[in-house]
């Protein structure tokens, strides 16, 4: 288990010293549970400000400012009184680890006949939401698409956000996605992020 870091400009007074415990006792346990982690960061004790870095499956999850404002703040506030509000930022990657979370800025160009192409060449469109593939009606109305290429890297998670609509789509390990043995005799797959947009995934 990583030990708790704290950024160098904070100073460790016995408020942030009660914070770092919070965290490591109440709070880190669950939420490592769900695959994710968060650290302290900053905590500004001339504001009762908190500020945690997001890591793991916490990165661009959807849910994640209703867990910072819902479960990990009212938690703060119940044993370290003098916090008054908590914000995240997502841990950065410097592109020397092949298996860290990739975030994604969906910006999806018109392609539907492409889409059309990959799916007769048997490219697999899944769903976020069940994992299931998309078809049917609901696979005629994607007509929008970007396209990672892993070109090696090993993502557990891919974030997925959507320039235009703002929408968050987690992608849980894309490689079990583009497995031959699991039927994709294609190398490639899509997920579809809504209704009309997907992203395609290359190895």
């Amino acid at each position: 288990e990583a030990e708790q870091q704290v950024d160098d400009s904070t100073i460790l007074d016995a408020d942030a010293t009660e914070i770092l415990e919070v965290l490591e006792h109440r709070i880190r346990p669950s939420v490592q549970e769900d695959g994710g982690d968060v650290q302290l960061k900053s905590w500004d004790r001339s504001t009762g400000e908190v500020v945690l870095c997001l890591q793991g499956a916490c990165r661009g999850c959807p849910q994640s400012a209703v867990t910072l404002q819902e479960s990990i703040l009212k938690t703060l506030q119940h044993f370290v009184p003098d916090v008054t509000s908590v914000r995240s930022e997502e841990e950065r990657n410097d592109g020397t680890d092949p298996t860290a979370d990739l975030p994604w800025s969906h910006c999806g160009a018109p392609a539907k006949q492409q889409i059309q192409q990959l799916v007769m060449a048997g490219t697999p469109i899944f769903s976020t939401f069940a994992g299931t593939k998309v078809e049917g009606a609901k696979l005629r109305r994607i007509a929008f698409m970007s396209e990672i290429r892993l070109e090696g890297r090993t993502p557990e998670h891919i974030f997925v956000t959507c320039s235009d609509c703002k929408a968050k789509r987690t992608i849980e390990d894309p490689q079990d996605l583009l497995r031959a043995d699991k039927g994709n005799a294609t190398g490639n797959a899509a997920v579809a992020i809504c209704p009309t947009c997907c992203v395609l995934i290359t190895p």
